[in-house]
């Protein structure tokens, strides 16, 4: 009989100490995965038309790194693959930590299956408040009142995978901004919390070049800034009527 569902493992092809340890834990935990190579942005020959970098520049008035776009492309390659199976997927980046045993983990994700467009088993930040929807014996299925952020580990429905790209067919961002968007792809994302995979702390294929600082008084900065307004409109009004319908349904 066919495992619920499928794990793939993101992955540079030459990263054979980070591959090492993420099959180690996978086997030993006792479950089928694959590896999907990853997209090396810097060898690109060139600018992918997915990206949108007008309108990036628009915005950040700076590119997404070569390593943030083949980190984008490599999420939207997982999710073709979700789609095209049509069958649920854990998608994991290869410095994912197991916390917890990931049979306990997977059981409760089967569980979850009728209630969720993706559902996060990782996230950057832990602080954020939520509404409990369901408790497990050890883990709770929650909805987050902010998006915690973080691509290491989440499950993807095939319905899911399909309008994830339909709505990344041009890009401007980095993959967990996007995932982030709920305003704009208007997902169901939901989390098992506390997290049960985290991150093993090896230091980031996708290299942090920082962010360039413009002028404080250029009229390149002021232009970014008129054209974030609706972008920050759409988000604050959102996650608003978020927090007001869980208020409204679960009180706290």
């Amino acid at each position: 009989m066919a495992e619920p569902l499928e794990i793939i493992v993101i992955s540079l092809r030459e990263s054979t100490q980070r591959r090492a340890r993420a099959a180690a834990q996978l086997n030993a935990a006792g479950v089928a995965w694959r590896f999907q190579d990853a997209i090396k942005g810097a060898e690109l020959p060139a600018l992918p038309p997915e990206y949108h970098r007008a309108r990036r520049l628009q915005l950040e008035g700076f590119d997404l790194n070569p390593a943030e776009i083949g980190c984008f492309l490599s999420h939207r390659q997982a999710w073709q693959a979700c789609f095209k199976s049509q069958r649920p997927m854990l998608i994991l980046e290869d410095d994912f930590r197991l916390k917890q045993n990931l049979t306990e983990v997977l059981a409760e994700v089967c569980d979850c299956l009728p209630h969720f467009d993706v559902l996060r088993l990782q996230g950057i930040d832990t602080t954020y408040k939520y509404h409990v929807l369901k408790k497990f014996t050890r883990d709770q299925l929650v909805r987050h009142h902010r998006d915690p952020l973080g691509t290491t580990a989440y499950v993807l429905q095939p319905a899911a995978a399909k309008r994830l790209l339909k709505k990344s067919v041009r890009f401007h961002e980095a993959v967990d901004d996007f995932m982030g968007g709920y305003w704009r792809h208007r997902l169901k994302i939901l989390s098992i919390f506390p997290f049960p995979i985290g991150s093993d702390g090896s230091p980031s294929t996708v290299q942090n070049f920082g962010k360039p600082s413009l002028p404080l008084n250029s009229l390149k900065k002021l232009l970014t800034k008129l054209h974030k307004l609706p972008v920050s409109a759409a988000r604050r009004l959102h996650w608003l009527g978020l927090r007001l319908a869980l208020c409204r349904r679960w009180p706290e």
